[in-house]
């Protein structure tokens, strides 16, 4: 495939992120929020020398992204969860970091369903409000089981369309999400990756090889930091990431 060409395509994603960021900034906060976002995102993310390089982090960028746009700006849950959940499961493929997105919106509808039904109500009206309208939370279950399953078919098409679309790739290489799991819990680099950690990846020969010794790395990590320590981590590693801005 033509370098330029993909080079272009990883323009346009950039691009088509920042808008969308954007327009979920103005969703949440507001129309003055969401004009300091563009000119911030056009300047550090749509000038940055990176965006020539054709990688799995700019094409993540678009998936994260579209999973937040789809959820704060599409009115119909089935067709929102359609779009959240192709977002999530083609970006995962490119880049598992996207999962995180997905999370955090699963995170926060537990938050409001949990507020809805049982903040304003007791448990026992709650109970009695759901047999009273049975019916009509089995269709939508329906409905939505019937939207997801197709999601699903429609994800796997695209996934296996990519697999099979001429590229020679060697399997036993394959990164998995182990090894981005083992170098987020990296207790030397606080915050940064290291070679060494970066070492456990590259000297196993096969994906499960690779897998096995990057979750003995991450138990080794976190028995070795215990729970203050692994949160100290993940404090360190926000600042980093938004101070330093390499992402590393």
């Amino acid at each position: 495939m033509n370098y330029a060409f993909l080079v272009f395509i990883n323009i346009v994603l950039v691009t088509g992120a920042i808008i969308m960021l954007a327009n979920v900034a103005k969703k949440i906060f507001g129309e003055t929020t969401a004009g300091v976002v563009f000119i911030f995102s056009a300047v550090f993310i749509g000038l940055m020398p990176w965006i020539t390089v054709p990688y799995s982090d700019t094409f993540g960028l678009f998936f994260t992204v579209l999973i937040l746009y789809s959820y704060t700006n599409i009115k119909n849950r089935n067709f929102k969860a359609c779009m959240v959940l192709f977002a999530t499961i083609i970006g995962f493929n490119i880049k598992p970091t996207v999962i995180f997105a997905f999370l955090s919106i699963l995170f926060v509808e537990v938050c409001l369903f949990a507020s809805k039904h049982f903040t304003k109500r007791k448990v026992s009206e709650t109970e009695k409000a759901l047999a009273g309208h049975s019916k009509i939370y089995i269709k939508k279950v329906l409905q939505m089981c019937c939207c997801v399953c197709i999601t699903g078919i429609v994800c796997f098409c695209f996934v296996a369309a990519a697999k099979n679309c001429g590229v020679q790739t060697n399997p036993d290489e394959e990164y998995t999400a182990t090894h981005f799991l083992m170098l987020g819990l990296d207790e030397q680099g606080r915050g940064y990756y290291t070679l060494e950690n970066l070492d456990v990846s590259d000297s196993a020969k096969t994906v499960e090889e690779r897998q096995n010794a990057n979750l003995q790395k991450v138990y080794s990590s976190l028995s070795n930091m215990g729970f203050s320590g692994t949160v100290n981590l993940l404090a360190e590693k926000t600042t980093t990431t938004f101070a330093d801005g390499t992402f590393m």
